[in-house]
């Protein structure tokens, strides 16, 4: 266990270079990028750009010290509780191949939800009625 966490670390302190190189350009290519869906003033990206420019080391290496914790915390789980998974493999008859070619030609025009066709699918081909 102690050598696995040697190997962990040490990876971890080799990353450590790239990946502050990495989010210091990436900090400074984000000042000047507009994001409709997180509006920040270019003053306070500069801002993040120039505190994580100087604590960014520090930032890395906590990372490291969180990650490492949770990596020996889960080389210590003994007992997991097993999980029980059964899968069917049910084939897909013409049948339903049919609902789900009117379901997609139905709505042609619009973009689909994957949660909006499947739960159509599935009340079109009746499958509920059928699993209980």
């Amino acid at each position: 266990m102690a050598v696995v966490t040697l190997f962990f670390v040490a990876g971890e302190v080799i990353m450590w270079p790239f990946v502050y190189v990495k989010m210091v350009f990436h900090k400074l290519t984000m000042v000047w990028v507009y994001s409709k869906s997180f509006r920040v003033s270019r003053a306070d990206k500069f801002m993040n750009f120039i505190f994580y420019f100087f604590f960014g080391p520090f930032i890395t290496i906590g990372n490291t010290g969180v990650d490492t914790w949770f990596f020996i915390r889960h080389l210590m789980l003994t007992n997991l509780r097993k999980i029980k998974h059964k899968t069917r493999f049910q084939k897909i008859e013409k049948h339903g191949l049919g609902v789900i070619e009117r379901t997609f030609n139905d709505n042609q025009e619009k973009v689909l939800n994957f949660k909006y066709v499947s739960t159509k699918v599935r009340e079109d081909m009746h499958i509920m009625n059928k699993i209980k």
